[in-house]
């Protein structure tokens, strides 16, 4: 009887066993059909924790489901099965049970697809077990549940529904023998015993003891399974992990042949032609690992046709001369799976007996197979990255080195100390050798500089003398093809072909490399790298050289422009002195006579009875002029003095600075009816008679060019600006138009005529000067008829 809460089922082998034996014990008593029946369905239900089980008996027009339980018990299955088929359908599939588990182990992604299902949703899993006995189905015992039954339940209901049978059998046969009713006779069963109501009870104790041995072996054939499982599974871990292609085929070998009876397996990648064995199963003779190891030929007809099919090719029965493969005619069956990568690869299993490959097996060679070629792609790759890792680190220790070694090296030196420094960085992350440096003059390379000792005195004097050009490809290669050209082992040939002399001088070497050196898109020179021993120049190694040279060549053209720089620096500065000095002799020169012309013009009026106005107007020009040339040269001086006179800087009070200023301006205020407003300034670090100078040029500009009729206002404020101190110096006075706004701080530019405004046109040229001497900026903001801004910055005062 099924309840409605399932039961929980035994947690062991042990208790399983013991209600195995204990159901046998009563169906050997059962009395009738239908207690035959009850029995069964309760054994199963405890052995199984089953939702519901039922019972479905032969009719007329089909199945029906026995009435065993109940009305509120009864199972929520149909009434009635239509046709004998659906049985029978699922009696042949039950052969493939067995290898279920390992199917769907082999099915990696399936099985992870069905975990995420199961995990969504309560998965719905039911079983119908045909009864059988004597040759005829006389009824099916139904299950469903939660969860998916495990194998080790399924094994133990196969004894369960084979005991019911018989039990049905012998209750049937016992109906039959009745008064009244025929008994026909019944076939012996498969272990020999005829059915009778007699005998039941014997056939009972014998299938018993049956059913112990089947259990045994089933315990064997499922801890074999187990042990396959397991394999599978540290494979399926390894493929997550392991990198490493040989181990990685070696632990699906393994896996093969532990899960396929009697199966051999090996692992072949494709070399020069032939298969080559890299990996394979224990029980593989010497004789023919050895064989194998050598290599089978590509073009033998089974290696090549499984090559050309991507799903694989299974023979159940073969001849091993007619497939080419003469080393395996202890084998009788085999398969054959590639895997499509780089070097191509193989995966064989060979049985000993001829026998059709079930889908079972095919599942579980292509299911390791797919997981192997997987895993193999995952190693590629992760051998890629760590090979790029590796050249990354090694690019970088060369750049550290460098630039470690280059860190003291001035610019100005000769270049030729940075290729140096260049060899040393090269030589301490390389093989014991020496580095070159050559450049071609006159058709010949000349060593230039040289870091480690060539170990042949005859060697250094040869190239000391000079080498020809054209002989020496190793030279001569990366020169003509801006490339880097490696020899792993060095071979003489390629630079003695006529330098007989040389062949005997570079005995000592083993392997070179050669890189050319470009500075502005030009080969410089070439840097050479000679090894004492063979060495395989690695893609890390190839990185370190390259880059190093990458380097020097930065460095290199660095150090040209650097060098170019200072030097055009030095001449403007040379100029820029010279001109100052020019400026300030010249100014303070120039004085002189002009004071002379005015001092005997003024002198020339006293003197003579001048009565013409001709006469006076012009000594009055001449006054003038000369007046405004002193103007003008005294500017010139100011202008001069910014650089050549500056003080150095000190904390300036820019607020009693400010008052200075105004002080200093107030006639001119006075006579403009102007105002000039501001409040607290900040403290700046800077020379305060040049920023003293700076306000006053630029204050007094405003309250030269104001509007008529329009009072002077000029408002002075400041602001912090990261480090500096951003100045504004506003009024409302006729403004500047944009197009005159880079003009205006040229020396001797001016806007206006001097009819219309005097001066000379050099203030706010001094106004640049100041700032720029002190670190800042200055700008301006207008809009014409309504006024101007300066801005300009000065370093705060800390």
């Amino acid at each position: 009887m099924a309840p409605n809460q399932p039961m929980t089922p035994p947690d062991s082998a042990h208790a399983l066993h013991h209600l195995l034996v204990r159901c046998l014990s009563d169906l050997a008593q059962a009395s009738g059909q239908a207690e035959v029946l009850r029995v069964a369905v309760q054994a199963a239900w405890q052995g199984t924790a089953a939702r519901e089980v039922a019972v479905y008996l032969p009719g007329t027009h089909g199945w029906n489901l026995a009435d065993v339980q109940p009305p509120q018990h009864r199972p929520a299955w149909p009434d009635r099965l239509s046709a004998l088929e659906e049985l029978r359908a699922l009696e042949e599939l039950r052969a493939l049970e067995e290898l279920r588990a390992l199917e769907e182990t082999a099915a990696l992604e399936e099985l992870v697809a069905l975990a995420e299902v199961g995990a969504q949703a309560e998965v719905e899993a039911q079983r119908l077990f045909p009864l059988v006995a004597a040759g005829r189905t006389l009824g099916a015992l139904a299950l469903r549940r939660g969860q998916d039954f495990t194998v080790e339940e399924e094994a133990w209901l196969q004894p369960l529904r084979s005991a019911c049978a018989l039990a049905l059998a012998a209750s049937q046969e016992s109906q039959a023998a009745r008064p009244g009713r025929s008994v026909e006779p019944v076939e012996a069963g498969p272990d020999g015993v005829a059915v009778t109501e007699r005998a039941a009870g014997q056939t009972l104790r014998e299938y018993s003891s049956a059913l112990e041995r089947q259990v045994q072996e089933r315990t064997q054939l499922l801890e074999r399974h187990v042990q396959a499982q397991d394999a599978f599974v540290t494979f399926v871990g390894a493929a997550g992990t392991e990198t490493d292609a040989l181990t990685l085929a070696q632990r699906a070998v393994d896996v093969l042949h532990r899960t396929l009876p009697q199966a051999s397996a090996v692992f072949y990648e494709l070399e020069g032609g032939l298969w080559k064995a890299r990996a394979w199963s224990p029980d593989i003779p010497p004789e023919v690992v050895e064989r194998i190891r050598e290599g089978l030929p590509e073009d033998s007809p089974s290696l090549a046709a499984a090559r050309n099919n991507p799903d694989g090719l299974f023979n159940d029965g073969w001849n091993a001369e007619d497939s080419g493969l003469a080393i395996a005619r202890t084998y009788g069956a085999g398969a054959f799976l590639p895997l499509e990568r780089q070097p191509p690869g193989l995966l064989t299993v060979g049985t000993r007996h001829a026998h059709p490959w079930t889908a079972g097996e095919r599942s579980i060679l292509r299911g390791v197979g797919r997981s192997l070629g997987l895993a193999l792609e995952r190693g590629e790759a992760t051998q890629r990255l760590e090979w790029q890792n590796a050249e990354l680190e090694a690019r970088t220790r060369a750049l550290e080195g460098f630039a470690e070694l280059t860190r003291d090296i001035d610019f100005q030196s000769d270049p030729y100390a940075l290729i140096g420094r260049a060899q040393q960085v090269l030589l301490s992350l390389t093989p014991p050798g020496y580095a070159d440096y050559f450049e071609l003059h006159g058709g010949k390379w000349w060593s230039k500089v040289r870091t480690g000792e060539r170990r042949n005195a005859q060697l250094q004097a040869t190239v000391d003398a000079g080498l020809p050009y054209q002989p020496l490809a190793n030279l001569r290669l990366p020169f003509e093809t801006r490339q880097p050209y490696y020899q792993n082992t060095y071979d003489q040939h390629t630079d003695d072909q006529h330098t007989d002399d040389l062949a005997d001088r570079v005995q000592q070497l083993g392997a070179t490399a050669t890189l050319p050196v470009c500075v502005n898109g030009e080969v410089h020179g070439i840097l050479a790298v000679g090894l004492f021993d063979p060495y395989q120049w690695s893609p890390a190694d190839r990185a370190v050289l390259e880059t190093v040279v990458h380097a020097l060549q930065l460095a290199l053209e660095g150090a040209r422009g650097v060098m170019a720089l200072r030097h055009r620096t030095q001449e403007l500065e040379r100029s820029n002195h010279e001109l100052e000095q020019f400026a300030y002799v010249a100014s303070h020169d120039l004085q002189e006579p002009l004071r002379t012309v005015t001092s005997f013009t003024q002198l020339l009026l006293k003197r003579l009875d001048v009565s013409d106005p001709k006469a006076q107007r012009y000594a009055q020009f001449v006054m003038e002029d000369t007046d405004r040339m002193s103007r003008l040269i005294r500017d010139l001086l100011e202008f001069s003095r910014v650089s050549t006179q500056g003080r150095e800087p000190t904390h300036v009070d820019m607020k009693g600075l400010v008052e200075q200023v105004v002080h200093d301006l107030s006639v001119q205020i006075e006579q403009t009816q102007a105002s000039v407003q501001f409040g607290d300034l900040p403290a700046v670090k800077a020379d305060g008679t040049q920023v003293g100078q700076l306000f006053q040029n630029l204050i007094g500009n405003a309250l030269k060019f104001t509007v008529p009729g329009r009072p002077a206002v000029v408002q002075v404020s400041a602001e912090r600006d990261g480090q500096m101190i951003r100045f504004r110096v506003q009024d409302n006075g006729i403004g500047i138009a944009p197009e005159y706004f880079g003009r205006i701080f040229t020396i001797f530019q001016r806007l206006h005529h001097r009819d219309e405004y005097e001066g000379s046109g050099i203030g706010l040229s001094i106004a640049r000067r100041i700032v720029e001497r002190h670190g800042g900026t200055i700008w301006l903001e207008s809009t014409p008829g309504q006024g101007t801004t300066f801005l300009f910055t000065l370093p705060e005062a800390r």
